[in-house]
């Protein structure tokens, strides 16, 4: 929530208090409570997004250095190879 919104969630707290017990016989108020209820849900899915990119990013990195390190040990592999291949033409 925005700095300043501590006040406004309050008060839609009683907003949605004062609809619930007057019956929601207010014009706007399953709306007003329908709003509220959905900025919640947007405010929980963003930390949810958040946590996936984070994990994201992370599979990412893990995926190239793993790729990386296979490619040194193709080439160390290939070399050493190459040496054994060279050694018994040489014999």
């Amino acid at each position: 929530m925005p700095p300043h919104s501590a006040q406004t969630h309050r008060s839609q707290s009683v907003d949605r208090w004062e609809c619930w017990k007057s019956g929601r016989q207010r014009p706007g108020c399953a709306a007003r409570v329908r709003v509220e209820g959905l900025r919640e849900e947007v405010a929980r899915l963003a930390g949810v997004l958040e946590a996936a990119e984070i994990e994201l990013d992370r599979r990412v990195i893990a995926r190239e250095e793993l790729v990386k390190a296979l490619a040194a040990s193709a080439s160390e592999t290939t070399c050493a190879a190459r040496k054994v291949v060279a050694a018994g033409q040489a014999a």
